[in-house]
């Protein structure tokens, strides 16, 4: 449109994950690697990737904490996965104490791919309301793996996701802990995301 080119001329080639790494069903090893972050049974959001404004962590956590505060799963914890420097690990920590989540914040660190693959398909849903995404790796990795994604409506996420996962206005906390009490609340629901979400990801 910009440029006046010719429609016809276009090919929209998307980036794409290794579908044999990326797979939904259970390895032997899962339980150990959720076990070995302290993990165990519990029930847990998982966040993928930096912390800095675009990734909207503020608003991820208000919708943690008002989610905490809407189902009977008081003990829904917030994981957070990749290797986040110092200054901004006190902002998260900072931010969940204040929203009254501190103690559901779990700074893991850098994970491996296999160890990632392990916290997908463990997590009540993938949490990634990011306010703009180039592409957005982590929620073709999620799907794969079976896990239920809360993600933007909005940049490439919407169009990555298509008709699977839960869109959500990133600016809108209520509108995030909503997505989240519809999964943590139905195993029904995290099924059917999960199933949209493994034949969305084929795609990649």
């Amino acid at each position: 449109t910009l440029l006046g080119v010719d429609a016809r001329r276009v090919s929209v080639v998307y980036n794409g994950v290794d579908l044999t790494r990326w797979v939904a069903e259970p390895s032997a090893h899962d339980a150990a690697v959720r076990e070995r972050f302290g993990l165990g049974e519990s029930s847990y959001l998982l966040s993928v990737g930096a912390a800095d404004w675009r990734k909207n962590h503020v608003n991820a956590l208000a919708a943690l904490a008002r989610a905490r505060r809407r189902t009977a799963d008081s003990d829904l914890v917030l994981v957070w996965a990749a290797r986040i420097d110092l200054e901004t690990q006190l902002e998260l920590r900072r931010a969940a104490r204040q929203l009254g989540v501190g103690a559901a914040l779990r700074l893991v660190g850098y994970v491996s791919d296999e160890e990632l693959g392990a916290l997908y398909r463990g997590a009540v849903a993938q949490l990634f309301p990011s306010r703009a995404e180039g592409f957005g790796y982590p929620l073709v990795e999620a799907m794969a793996s079976g896990c239920p994604v809360i993600t933007s409506d909005r940049s490439s996420l919407a169009e990555i996701a298509g008709d699977a996962g839960l869109q959500v206005d990133p600016e809108n906390p209520d509108a995030i802990a909503d997505a989240i009490v519809a999964l943590a609340t139905s195993s029904a629901e995290r099924r059917r995301q999960s199933t949209l979400g493994t034949a969305r990801a084929k795609r990649f």
